[in-house]
């Protein structure tokens, strides 16, 4: 109680003392902005705090899209000590020591869950050691308990029932490493024999319900690439990101929701490596079927398609009831996924287009969503946030009928 009455006071402190000169009141878009500026200042508090409220700081900048937090870069590393402590115990047993030549005891990276430490194996081969934090798991409920009374305290329902979709599960599978495994496994099986997208080889071996392990790739993380690369280069890159999400949903019915920088890594500048798989979800035959025809329904323009399925999928409610409403509900349908729709090369760096983007979650309230299809919408907030930064200009909309066409 007292650690929850410690992070409530920083963040009144945090959102009092903060200006944030976006905010108009005579802005139509007021009340959405002064929302976000508080989810954010909740971030901020929480990604200070390390472990899983760091992880549910991560959580919060996707869904409201604050893509340039540090949060996803410099996490506070929960517990590194006793995480050390745990290492050495464990290089020192039979599944380790044989197998390691080489092991650097200082951190490479510190995330919200985990820390990756770089090592050789007995081959002298470069690999890489993702550790999870000691005591990790037996503090989440804990830390759990203290997100909902903070989100209590601090939030009404109705403010945060976008937010609070779905962490707690999210949650669970990232600290499973050993569903992570297997996940990372399969997705490389999918992709090994592409020339272009890749993922990583799991060193079975070395892999524990603590630890996984995996082969070094010798490549720059995805915001650096940005900041180095031709438009050309980031053309194709964002192109082999796109193909991997949607391939890997449409033809493999999985869906792949961790779309953020800290996820893709780029080598040699035309191949991308996709990292992490923590969160991974099996989409069953109808969804999948009633998603494609979603899609279809709104480039086609087929309206009473699109109203036909969007009931279907729950989010033609009884809430929504004037057809001023429901044609609402198809014109932000046609905002929020403008360039799958748009016949031709679509520029994400529009400003009339990302500025109606920016307007989604203000405005659908009264939606209802399956929990699956809250995930299916990470896939624009997390992905065409990235392709806005990149400045990307390709057809997306080809490359999605052509995968669909196929599947």
């Amino acid at each position: 109680m007292i650690r929850t009455g410690t992070i409530c006071a920083s963040y009144l402190y945090k959102y009092f003392t903060t200006e944030d000169n976006s905010i108009n009141d005579n802005d139509e878009d007021a009340k959405f902005k002064k929302k976000k500026f508080k989810i954010k200042c909740l971030s901020d508090v929480f990604a200070d705090c390390g472990g899983i409220l760091s992880k549910i700081s991560q959580i919060i900048n996707i869904d409201y899209d604050d893509y340039q937090s540090t949060v996803f870069s410099e996490c506070k590393p929960y517990n590194p000590e006793k995480t050390l402590e745990f290492i050495k115990k464990q290089l020192s047993n039979e599944q380790y020591k044989d197998k390691i030549f080489d092991f650097d005891f200082n951190a490479y990276k510190s995330g919200s869950i985990g820390q990756v430490h770089k090592a050789k194996n007995i081959n002298g081969e470069d690999i890489v050691m993702k550790v999870q934090y000691s005591g990790l798991y037996e503090q989440f409920k804990i830390d759990i308990n203290i997100f909902n009374n903070v989100s209590r305290f601090l939030f009404n329902k109705l403010e945060m029932k976008d937010l609070l979709n779905g962490i707690e599960e999210k949650l669970y599978q990232e600290l499973d490493y050993e569903l992570e495994v297997k996940n990372h496994n399969l997705i490389y099986d999918i992709w090994k024999d592409n020339e272009y997208i890749k993922i990583s080889d799991v060193v079975n071996d070395l892999c524990s319900e603590k630890i996984i392990t995996l082969k070094c790739i010798d490549g720059e993380i995805l915001s650096s690439f940005v900041n180095n690369s031709t438009q050309e280069e980031k053309n194709f890159i964002a192109t082999k990101i796109f193909e991997f999400i949607f391939t890997t949903l449409f033809k493999h019915k999985l869906f792949y929701s961790d779309i953020h920088y800290g996820n893709f890594l780029v080598k040699d500048k035309n191949i991308l490596y996709v990292m992490d798989f923590g969160c991974i979800s099996e989409i069953n035959d109808e969804l999948l079927h009633n998603l494609k025809l979603l899609y279809k329904s709104l480039y086609d323009g087929d309206d009473d398609l699109f109203y036909a399925i969007a009931e279907d999928l729950n989010i033609l409610t009884d809430k929504i009831t004037s057809d001023e409403d429901i044609k609402f509900l198809l014109d932000r349908f046609k905002i929020l996924l403008q360039p799958l729709l748009h016949n031709g090369i679509f520029d994400f760096s529009d400003v009339e287009w990302n500025k109606e983007f920016s307007k989604y979650h203000s405005e659908t309230e009264d939606w209802g969503l399956l929990s699956e299809l809250v995930l299916f919408a990470k896939i624009p907030f997390g992905l065409f946030p990235i392709f806005v930064n990149m400045k990307v200009n390709i057809n997306v909309s080809e490359i999605l009928l052509k995968i669909i066409e196929e599947n």
